[in-house]
């Protein structure tokens, strides 16, 4: 057998090697030292001598290339690659000191909600290699190892060797699972990977494992008895996998002999851990293990956020869709206060007083779920209805869109359908305002979300929190529309409901709708400090890598723009891209906002080539996922527009801003301060191109449009000024330049403060507009006054 020529202490390019760590089939783990260009130590892993066939070289490559595509806190980072002197190929990963996941939990006694907090990590881990394309296929303790930063356990998934690319190849070399070959590992194996040809393995797979993983966190056994699964012969181990149903994890507790012990390892005595596991936990882990992959969770990130709605003690998607489930959820939230009241009821009339109550309340349970399921079968009824009456082959024609659907659905609500299921067609109501949001509808939108909104506060009153979401669609559609007080006036209402409900971090979304507004009437330090907590309440309530935290940093780093803290705001732009990558992947809509508000940032911080390569990719995304008559391509053409024109390059510029220009006056038919800044920026693409009087024309119309849509003293009607007192000192009319830029300053001054970039900007036209008019005492005076101001 031949005999491989590493060993401790022998060279591999600049690592020396240490000692062996681990070993796989395919391959050997090594401790080894680098000593330049950096001094550190590392993992080397290289392939066995004599496993050199081209299918283990391939896969051993796939391994290689699947941890190079991938960028995240939970997967061990690839350092370098290469091939020994004998022509073996290696790679080298950062060296992860820690236990597997399991042994790491049970030796620090952590409590069940602790392990579902480490769980959730590794599900952000596994959603980012699928968003990269990649299936694990072997996901297990052994390639899960915990390590620990800043007393926070950290697990990281170390092992890619049977990973699967879904789109791509991984390697130029051949790999295919040859019939009768069966990749993975046993305990954690999923019903399709059982079967000899795996071809059409998908992430699911991933899911499967991960419940098996769930499985034992919390139970300190595997679904399937291990010694039954290596003692059996295979086939019967795989019609084990396919066919048979494991225990719930509560029955399985209950069950086994070893349960005091496995209770002491998760801090909770032995008779109360199978009650802990059994309900929400039963049912999440069981939709992981489903034979049929179609009833799993569709995504690892849906899995994670299943568990955060069961520590957050809300209702879980794995859940029978009961009202008396919810209404128990509801008593768990709120024990302390329906305790206090059993209690008192019961000391003030004894047993019968109990008796009734219980009655009361299964007639309740049962009142509300027949209200839910003729709810239900109400809009069962209308969404069947609506979707034969849009039948192409009928009455519609061949051209049938998502618009005509909607129109015909909103036409029949109009004619009082559902009159008497006032919830059904609040629900409905709510649908077709975010279908309308979607494409960009908002003022189709608006009176759908008004009547569910009334609807809502007529059923559950008007400080019911489940009115708030209908508030903040409602909110969306006024702020979108530039109508702003009526905006903050829902967000605010909100905010105080969902406070008084649920805490200060409940209130997250709407929060973040009311900041918005605050951005948009040019209150920055308003929206700044209500954003700073707004991220601190979503890294709490949420985790690192949620939409919530990543709305949350995008809609803080655009007011730190607007106040000219750019570099923080880049940063917080740029985490809310990475965030947003992971979770929808790209393209996505998300995403593409996200990038728009960069590179809005790096243009205002000057860096003009990094703006427009963001801006371009954030059009293109669009582009490929919108109408062109949908406002946010509208955003995008008028920022790319704005950083080509400050680029030099006014002709290309002018192209898309009138693109930019058409849609804004499409969405928008009165004044509003989108369609007043593409006015702005085409009128300084025109002047570039010296047509001054057409884009005096422009600043105009932009100034007047501002000034209709936004409060007294806004900043931008007087940065408009600014700009258009610019263009008057190329046409020489001094006077008329003179008095927009007292004008513009005096407000610029007051709204944004002496050093912000947009004042500065002002009174450097002052000191253009002197030395050209030949007023030198005038001159002195506004150099001075910038000397101070850059002081």
């Amino acid at each position: 057998m031949p005999v491989s020529v590493e060993a401790p202490g022998s060279q591999i390019g600049p690592y020396k090697l240490l000692q062996q760590i681990g070993e796989g089939g395919m391959g050997t783990v090594y401790l080894a030292e680098q000593e330049e260009p950096v001094r550190r130590r590392v993992a080397l892993k290289i392939i066995k001598a004599g496993m050199d066939s081209r299918q283990v070289i391939a896969r051993f490559e796939a391994e290689r290339q699947a941890l190079s595509m991938m960028d995240h806190p939970n997967i061990a980072h690839v350092l370098d690659v290469g091939t020994t002197e004998t022509g073996r190929p290696y790679f080298v990963m950062e060296l992860v000191k820690g236990l597997p996941i399991t042994t790491y939990c049970d030796e620090k006694g952590l409590t069940p909600k602790q392990r579902l907090g480490v769980f959730k990590s590794i599900c952000h881990a596994v959603q980012h290699a699928h968003q990269k394309g990649i299936i694990h296929r072997d996901l297990k303790p052994n390639n899960i190892l915990v390590t620990e930063f800043d007393n926070r356990a950290v697990p990281k998934i170390i092992d890619f060797g049977l990973a699967k690319a879904l789109h791509q190849r991984l390697t130029e070399k051949t790999m295919f699972t040859q019939l009768g070959q069966v990749l993975g590992t046993l305990e954690y194996m999923s019903p399709e990977q059982s079967k000899m040809n795996q071809q059409d393995v998908d992430t699911r797979t991933d899911i499967y494992s991960l419940g098996v993983l769930l499985y034992e966190l919390l139970t300190g056994t595997t679904p399937f008895d291990k010694q039954r699964l290596h003692s059996a012969a295979i086939d019967e181990v795989f019609k084990i996998i396919r066919e048979e149903d494991p225990p719930k994890p509560s029955n399985r507790l209950s069950t086994l002999l070893s349960r005091p012990e496995i209770a002491s390892r998760r801090g909770i005595e032995p008779k109360k851990l199978s009650g802990f596991v059994r309900g929400e936990l039963d049912w999440i882990v069981m939709k992981t293990l489903e034979k049929d992959r179609a009833r799993r969770y569709e995504t690892a990130n849906g899995l994670a956020a299943d568990i955060q709605r069961y520590l957050d003690d809300q209702p879980v998607v794995a859940s029978p869709p009961s009202a008396s489930y919810r209404l128990r959820k509801f008593a768990r939230r709120h024990r302390i206060v329906l305790t206090m009241a059993v209690v008192v009821a019961a000391a003030l009339v004894g047993g019968l007083t109990v008796a009734l109550y219980g009655l009361v309340q299964a007639n309740r349970e049962r009142a509300l779920a027949v209200r839910e399921a003729e709810k239900s079968e109400a809009i069962s009824g209308f969404l069947n209805d609506m979707l034969s009456s849009v039948d192409p082959n009928r009455t519609l024609g061949e051209d049938v869109t998502v618009r005509t659907i909607l129109d015909e659905a909103a036409t029949r609500l109009d004619q009082e359908e559902l009159a008497h299921q006032p919830a059904a067609r609040a629900a409905l109501l709510s649908s077709i305002g975010r279908s309308y949001v979607a494409l960009g509808l908002f003022e189709d939108a608006k009176p759908h979300f008004a009547e569910s909104l009334t609807l809502q506060e007529q059923i559950l009153g008007p400080g019911h929190p489940d009115t708030a979401a209908n508030r903040d669609d409602l909110a969306l559609a006024h702020l979108q529309l530039g109508e702003y007080e009526q905006a903050e006036i829902l967000y605010a209402r909100a905010v105080e409901v969902r406070e008084a409900a649920s805490g200060p971090d409940a209130a997250s979304d709407s929060v973040l709708g009311l900041a918005d507004v605050l951005i948009y009437t040019g209150r920055h330090d308003e929206a700044e400090a209500l954003l700073r907590q707004a991220v601190a309440a979503e890294r709490r309530r949420t985790g690192d890598l949620t939409p919530g935290l990543a709305r949350a940093l995008k809609t803080l780093g655009l007011a730190l723009e607007k106040k000219g803290v750019n570099d923080e705001a880049i940063r917080a732009l740029r985490e809310s891209v990475e965030i947003y990558r992971v979770v929808y992947g790209s393209p996505s809509t998300q995403v593409a906002e996200a990038l728009s508000s960069l590179g809005a940032a790096l243009e205002a911080n000057s860096d003009l080539e990094s703006a427009e390569e963001v801006h371009r990719e954030s059009l293109q995304i669009r582009r490929q996922l919108l109408s062109p008559e949908h406002p946010s391509l509208g955003a995008s053409l008028n920022n790319l527009g704005l950083v080509l024109s400050r680029l030099n390059k006014p002709e290309e510029a002018e192209h898309v801003l009138r693109e930019a220009l058409e849609n804004r006056r499409t969405n928008y038919h009165t004044s509003h301060q989108a369609t007043a800044a593409t006015l702005n920026n085409l009128a300084s693409a025109l002047e570039r191109l010296n047509r001054t009087e057409e884009a005096l024309r422009y600043y105009e119309e932009a100034i007047r449009m501002a000034t209709e849509a936004l409060p007294t003293g806004h900043m931008m009607p007087a940065a408009l000024r600014g700009n258009r007192a610019a263009c008057l000192i190329g046409m020489q009319r001094f006077e008329e330049a003179e008095a927009e830029l007292a004008e513009a300053h005096a407000i610029l001054h007051k709204a944004l403060g002496p050093e912000h970039r947009r004042t500065q900007k002002v009174v450097q036209y002052a000191i253009e507009l002197y030395e050209a008019w030949g007023k030198p005492e005038r001159l002195a005076e506004w150099r001075l006054r910038l000397a101070k101001e850059d002081l």
